[in-house]
């Protein structure tokens, strides 16, 4: 059984197979989720809080007719000198699926020789956000139908975060899809020269040539930089109405309020799509697609 440590361990068909999937759950309902779960425990270990991925795994696993066991206190695990790595040593035997989110990054003989069950990384495992770059491809498909010749904008001050380097990977699998960096004047990136960089200045002029813009929440120290994202959104929707936002929140000041009565933003779309998402990653990583 396969563990979704990074965007990496899945092949374009495996994607495409998800994306399917998670569409026919939608289209049933979480109302009428299939019960391939039953008899199946799902084991939750968050080294750190979480609203959204931790609750959207838990009601995915449920709606499935799966159980949960969370070892998850109220701010992370609950014995912070403990490693990860004994925490599954010791429930592994407990559940048929681990969802973590930890820092630890093992390699694949490292998870192979203390997990017998699949892992699935909620996020910060190897610096990577798989599911969350699955909702995210999920959303844009959703939107536009396709996949296919896509621009994609992508506004970052730190090309390290979990959501843009799983972002990066999981849109190297659909060459037709063209990604724009929009970045901080001020901002040495370091990126390869095969992308496509922008001063974030340039967004409201591009803006139309663009069909969805992806923020990334602010880790700039400069405050005025979310300020200007903001600004500079507030003018790219005005240059392209059929512009879609995506950000993968929580949110912070470069992205206002106001625009979520943009005609395209999606980002509790995107959200809430977590939830067909990580019922389908279940089902793969306990192989039960023939249940959906």
């Amino acid at each position: 059984m396969p563990h979704l440590l990074k965007v990496d361990d899945l092949g374009k068909t495996d994607i495409d197979r998800l994306l399917g999937i998670a569409a026919k759950l939608e289209t049933r309902g979480a109302d009428a989720s299939p019960p391939l779960l039953n008899g199946c425990i799902v084991g939750l270990v968050f080294g750190a809080p979480s609203i959204r991925t931790h609750s959207s795994f838990q009601a995915a696993a449920m709606r499935l007719g799966g159980r949960v066991l969370d070892v998850t206190g109220a701010h992370g695990l609950p014995y912070i000198a403990e490693s990860v790595a004994d925490v599954i040593r010791s429930i592994d035997s407990l559940c048929q699926i681990l969802i973590v989110r930890h820092p630890w990054s093992p390699s694949p003989p490292e998870v192979a020789d203390i997990c017998r069950i699949p892992i699935i990384n909620a996020g910060q495992m190897h610096g990577e956000h798989p599911t969350q770059a699955l909702a995210d491809l999920y959303t844009l498909r959703q939107v536009f139908g396709s996949l296919d010749h896509l621009a994609i904008g992508l506004i970052v001050d730190d090309p390290s975060r979990r959501e843009v380097t799983s972002l990066r990977h999981i849109l190297a699998a659909y060459p037709s899809i063209t990604l724009h960096w929009f970045i901080s004047e001020e901002a040495d990136m370091n990126l390869p020269q095969q992308h496509q960089i922008q001063p974030l200045s340039a967004l409201p002029t591009l803006a139309k040539n663009l069909a969805a813009v992806y923020i990334t929440p602010s880790t700039n120290s400069v405050a005025s930089w979310a300020h200007q994202v903001a600004s500079y959104l507030r003018l790219a929707v005005q240059n392209n109405p059929e512009l879609c936002l995506l950000h993968p929140l929580p949110r912070g000041a470069e992205l206002p309020t106001d625009l979520d009565h943009h005609l395209r933003s999606a980002y509790f779309r995107e959200a809430q799509n977590g939830l067909w998402i990580r019922q389908a990653v279940l089902g793969w990583a306990l192989d039960r697609w023939e249940t959906i």
